[in-house]
């Protein structure tokens, strides 16, 4: 799974990054997920999320439990976009060919 998150302004980007930490750390430790990153352009308001899941159903459970669900809440008023991209992969995620395609979904580059 990739994710684009786009913030409305930088002045959100401390607060993104707070909460980011807590939500981190549950999806290291969520049951289904084989690995996760996130890289950032707080100069921009963007943050790349990468990981890999074992099912569909752990994605959910995770994204439907808090700190991940209260945060998105909290954040969603601040976001000015926000783009997913769910699909299957053989091996290792790698940022190189799965950010390009997050960002070619997402219509950016």
């Amino acid at each position: 799974m990739a994710s684009r998150l786009q913030l409305s302004g930088r002045q959100s980007v401390p607060l993104f990054l707070y909460l980011a930490l807590g939500v981190f750390v549950q999806v290291l430790r969520a049951p289904g997920v084989a690995g996760a990153s996130l890289k950032a352009e707080p100069l921009k308001g963007c943050f790349w999320t990468l990981s890999s899941w074992t099912d569909k159903k752990s994605i959910a459970a995770y994204s439907d439990s808090d700190p991940h669900r209260s945060t998105v809440r909290k954040l969603r008023p601040r976001m000015a976009d926000s783009r997913f991209l769910i699909y299957e992969v053989r091996g290792k995620p790698d940022w190189a060919e799965d950010a390009t395609a997050a960002a070619a979904s997402s219509g950016t580059s």
